[in-house]
């Protein structure tokens, strides 16, 4: 399976259902399922679209939460 190649932070716009994507960091690819909410009724929203981006955090440096 080929999968597009993204650089770090870079904005993604994905499948909403089946996205596929590797990780760097483990090497294992991820399905991931994205849905966009109301927020004051938590019932899905229907014809929007989701971007996202990550970022790969340097395992030498404290993360958030991390002691």
């Amino acid at each position: 399976m080929k999968l597009k190649s993204i650089k770090n932070g870079e904005w993604v716009w994905p499948k909403m259902h089946g996205y596929k994507m590797q990780c760097c960091g483990c090497g294992l690819t991820h399905e991931l399922d994205f849905v966009a909410i109301d927020e004051e009724t938590g019932e899905p929203i229907n014809g929007v679209a989701i971007m996202f981006r990550a970022y790969r955090l340097d395992k030498k440096k404290k993360t958030r939460g991390k002691k």
